[in-house]
């Protein structure tokens, strides 16, 4: 029998709940357009409220009504289309990744019960989010299975004639069985219960459940139970139990008032400001609690960024910024604690107020009122301000458990991610099949651009390092150094370094990575020299690219004139990949180099036509061999022919040959034999970080 926990991982990792939370994150700018008109239109201030609903003639509130329309009044639509995409790419089915969408949206209108000739238009905005889900989901896959159904027993219409014409065509028998589909079951659905839609039939029922229990304990209990379980699966539970309240609860507050004004004490526990002021601190799920827990307890920094975006909207109770962008709704991670801090802040509220302990609700507040300032305001008291701070920190501890847990198991998901994307990087190299990894529209496209984001951050602080390989004669003797660009990213460890130099050229930053690497590589080899009188050489890795630019050859010309470098103490090593061409700009460009006083090496060399020609005209100083070929000649003879031909070269050309990827004591043994006197490896040294490099070469005197 699976466990619990298999069984949860799998609906976690289940296509349609994936395609959920990316189509929730994909409005993220959705929701911060419409939090800020939100707050901006709502916020509880009278002079404030006079002053907007004066300005211009009351245009301004009319501004602010626009966008809240044009954003949060339309989410539901715009998660229709977002789910149903992300829904389709789960699946890597592109044939379906346009019709499915606009498929979706017609079952979404369907189902909510969109009717232009009576304007009845609630269910496109938030309330209609839950329907929003399950047409995007049940319709998309309903496509995708038609489309691959008919695919095997149709041919395409008209082959050879227009691409998109023939698709179009195509799709159009799944699109009419989806949508015909959708509309018999809300036909049936409407005819059976009696109702305009299907979400009016959700709201019906929860009604139907809370109101005939009337103002209670039980009452008031599944108000808060509900309205957090509708909500975790996207059904705005405020708005469907919209009812209930202005029934049951909003009418007590009448009573509390009524009773104050005549000098006697408040009755009625269960009021719209009971939930509102300290329930739904926050919004629902007492976000405010999930909030502070993500800024104390969360290490993501993603995590840390959307507490920033959202504390101004929360603060004021809009809590769709943080609900749909953390996300909660169908976090199955978050289910327990977004259930139980609203419950444990409705027992302890009740209890304080029932023992006497806190004055019960007497005043009406905007909902939009910041906590601490309205548990003032609705109990007349400071104690109403002591029992949000209490219950807030009681929620806090609820959620800090599940926020670590959650974090723990994103960072899991993301170390697979970067491993697929480091495999993605192996695979361009060995295939020599170029991939832009950046550009990909699928999560290890979405990880690539989030480190390139961490890159420049990094790049900005300085936190990137330097490693060295001490590079050996036949002798012994350590004759040189290869820096080597190291980043220990602070959530995945060390990354990878082709795949840094990767981000970097996609994200247009290798120049400014290039440069940061020579600085600190040529600052470096100034305090080696310094503490050990090291006389040999440090390399430093550049792409042609750079070397070509005029800032970067003006910097070498500044070292060279500087105390910093000697006459043929700095070797630029080019990867033979991106080695330079032959023409007028690049004779100059090498010249310039040599005449400078740097030393030029050429990596990764093979025997390809373009390898021998840059030979030819004698620029390059030191040839390091492809590490491929000196692992591969113990075994073949072709590359060992390769590596003999090289050396032979090296002595009629005036080059030095510096194997890489020496591990044994036998490669050793062989290159020597073939002329080769100077190595590179793990036989010597793995890279080491410049002290390391320091204390060693001083050993070695000893």
């Amino acid at each position: 029998m699976p466990s619990l926990r298999s069984c949860l991982e799998k609906v976690e990792h289940a296509p349609a709940v994936l395609a959920i939370k990316s189509g929730l994150i994909s409005i993220f700018p959705v929701l911060i357009i419409g939090a800020a008109a939100l707050v901006s239109r709502n916020f509880p201030i009278s002079c404030y409220q006079q002053c907007i609903e004066t300005a211009l003639s009351g245009k301004l509130v009319e501004f602010f009504d626009f966008i809240y329309n044009a954003t949060f009044g339309m989410l539901a639509v715009y998660l229709t289309y977002t789910i149903s995409y992300q829904y389709v790419r789960q699946y890597d089915y592109n044939r379906a990744s346009l019709a499915s969408p606009l498929t979706s949206l017609i079952c979404f209108s369907i189902l909510s019960g969109v009717k232009i000739n009576t304007v009845t238009w609630d269910a496109l905005g938030v309330k209609g989010v839950f329907i929003a889900i399950i047409s995007a989901l049940l319709a998309t896959r309903m496509q995708m299975m038609l489309t691959s159904f008919f695919e095997k027993r149709i041919r395409r219409y008209n082959e050879g004639s227009d691409v998109e014409f023939n698709y179009s065509v195509f799709m159009i028998l799944p699109t009419v069985i989806v949508v015909f589909s959708f509309g018999l079951f809300n036909l049936i659905i409407t005819s059976v219960f009696h109702t305009s839609s299907v979400y009016e039939l959700f709201v019906s029922t929860a009604n139907a459940i809370v109101i005939p229990l009337g103002r209670s304990f039980a009452s008031g209990l599944l108000m808060v139970l509900g309205s957090s379980l509708l909500w975790f699966f996207g059904i705005h539970g405020s708005n469907v139990l919209e009812a209930v309240t202005e029934q049951l609860f909003t009418p007590a507050i009448a009573i509390n008032m009524e009773l104050v004004a005549l000098g006697q004490a408040p009755t009625e526990i269960f009021t719209k400001q009971f939930f509102d002021v300290f329930i739904l601190m926050g919004g629902c799920g007492t976000a405010l609690c999930l909030l502070i827990a993500l800024a104390l307890f969360s290490k993501q920094k993603r995590n840390m960024r959307l507490a920033k975006l959202a504390i101004i909207p929360l603060l004021f109770n809009v809590n769709e910024l943080l609900i749909f962008g953390y996300p909660v709704i169908f976090n199955i991670v978050l289910f327990i604690p977004f259930m139980l801090t609203p419950l444990v802040s409705f027992l302890i509220t009740y209890s304080a107020m029932s023992l006497g302990w806190v004055p019960l609700t007497a005043a009406e507040v905007n909902w939009t009122t910041p906590v601490l300032l309205s548990g003032y305001m609705v109990t007349g008291s400071i104690a109403g301000v002591f029992l949000q701070l209490f219950t807030i920190g009681i929620g806090v501890l609820i959620y800090r458990p599940f926020v670590k847990i959650y974090d723990a198991k994103s960072e899991v998901a993301s170390k697979r991610l970067i491993t697929e994307l480091v495999d993605m990087k192996k695979m361009s190299e060995e295939t020599l099949t170029p991939v832009v990894l950046t550009g990909l529209n699928d999560k290890h496209g979405t990880l690539a651009r989030s480190l390139a984001s961490d890159l420049k951050f990094a790049l900005s602080r300085q936190d990137l390092q330097l490693y060295y390989q001490p590079q050996y004669d036949n002798h012994g003797k350590c004759v040189g150094a290869e820096s080597l660009l190291r980043w220990n990213h602070p959530i995945f460890g060390m990354m990878y370094p082709p795949l840094v130099i990767e981000i970097a050229r996609e994200s247009k930053m290798l120049t400014a990575l290039e440069t940061y690497v020579f600085i600190h590589a040529v600052k470096d080899a100034k305090i080696v020299r310094e503490e050990t009188r090291f006389d040999g050489e440090i390399s430093v890795n550049i792409s042609a690219a750079t070397l070509q630019t005029p800032k970067y050859q003006l910097l070498l010309k500044r070292f060279i004139e500087s105390d910093y470098v000697g006459q043929d103490e700095i070797c630029l090593e080019i990867t033979e990949q991106t080695a330079l061409r032959s023409g007028g700009n690049t004779t100059d460009c090498l010249n310039a180099v040599k005449n400078l006083g740097y030393r030029l090496a050429i990596d990764d060399f093979s025997m390809g036509h373009t390898s021998l020609a840059y030979l030819q005209e004698n620029y390059f100083d030191v040839v390091k061999l492809d590490g491929a070929l000196v692992t591969d000649m113990m075994k073949n003879s072709r590359s060992y022919d390769i590596v003999k031909t090289i050396t032979a070269l090296s002595k009629t050309l005036g080059f030095s040959v510096i194997a890489e990827y020496v591990e044994t004591k036998e490669q050793v043994a062989m290159l020597e034999a073939v002329g080769c006197f100077h190595y590179q490896g793990y036989l010597f040294s793995k890279a080491i970080e410049r002290d390391a490099l320091i204390e060693k070469l001083l050993s070695e005197k000893i």
